[in-house]
């Protein structure tokens, strides 16, 4: 979290100071370090802090299957933006992924891949839709904070 919000901030503007974030967690019904980042991102956008970018983070479940995934729809084997009962769940999916965006250039700031109950291999045309449904999502949340 600290690195991917210290790369978005003009830290050069603000030398000796300390910008801090605190996250107060009423309810998680989703994934938490997408959350805590696009929040981040929208409090960014709201203040006079100089930044280079808005991070804006997206989260996915990828279905396990004995089918090769090129051969589905991606909404058969995607779960966009998890929600608390995947989360729980999430042991009976193959991989989450959670990727953060500067939008504006199209940069991926971080990335997580992580296997889950009973991982499948990903090819590279899976990684390419991943990657591409993500900075789809990434740009429409984008637009989204900036019409607030």
């Amino acid at each position: 979290m600290q690195k991917i919000i210290s790369s978005c901030i003009l830290t050069e503007n603000y030398p000796a100071t300390t910008i801090a974030f605190q996250f107060t967690i009423l309810e998680l019904d989703s994934d938490i370090i997408q959350s805590m980042v696009n929040c981040a991102s929208l409090t960014l956008y709201k203040s006079d802090i100089a930044s280079r970018c808005l991070p804006i983070s997206i989260t996915m479940f990828l279905q396990s299957g004995k089918e090769k995934r090129s051969s589905k729809s991606p909404a058969d084997w995607i779960i966009l933006d998890p929600t608390l009962a995947h989360i729980k769940n999430q042991q009976s999916f193959s991989h989450r992924i959670t990727m953060t965006w500067n939008v504006d250039t199209q940069e991926l700031i971080s990335q997580s891949l992580v296997p889950l109950g009973k991982p499948m291999p990903l090819d590279f045309s899976d990684l390419e839709l991943l990657t591409g449904l993500s900075l789809t999502c990434a740009r429409n949340l984008h637009s989204f904070i900036i019409d607030l």
